[in-house]
């Protein structure tokens, strides 16, 4: 399995166990979270997408936003979350390659969460999740997808 395959394979499976506390969790701990892109190598590359993976999150919770399928909320904050955690799958304390891993998780992110593997994963994890999730009809769902897709894309093209 490639490298890139594993971390998609991550992001989908880690986007099944989010739960409403994780959500939260990005929310509390957004200032944190942002901090670790601005001191760390090859973050540094993702400090744009970053603020706008958690000013998306706190939309989603605050319920400003959410006209976004629960799964791709569920990879963005499992992303986030990875990165926060310095005992991760390679450990931050590690030089460079501690927090190569978090980037390549985040790149992954950027690329999958749209994909409908992910959405499906986030929006099936459980009865709870589903009532979270405010577009549950399939129509607003490819709709939706599809504007992510775009916005994803154009981030992509600026990486």
């Amino acid at each position: 399995m490639s490298v890139t395959k594993m971390e998609e394979k991550m992001i989908e499976e880690g986007s099944k166990k989010v739960t409403d506390k994780d959500i939260q969790k990005v929310v509390d701990k957004s200032e944190e979270i942002q901090k670790k892109f601005y001191s760390r190598g090859p973050l540094k590359r993702f400090v744009g997408d970053a603020r706008l993976l958690i000013a998306l999150v706190k939309d989603f919770w605050s319920r400003k936003y959410r006209n976004l399928p629960y799964g791709v909320v569920a990879a963005v904050v499992f992303a986030l979350l990875y990165v926060f955690n310095p005992f991760d799958l390679i450990p931050d304390v590690l030089p460079i390659i501690g927090v190569v891993d978090d980037a390549s998780v985040v790149g992954a992110c950027l690329r999958t969460s749209s994909t409908p593997s992910v959405i499906q994963a986030g929006n099936s994890a459980s009865e709870e999740r589903k009532t979270v999730c405010l577009s549950t009809k399939r129509d607003s769902l490819l709709r939706h997808s599809h504007n992510l897709q775009k916005q994803l894309h154009a981030l992509r093209a600026g990486l």
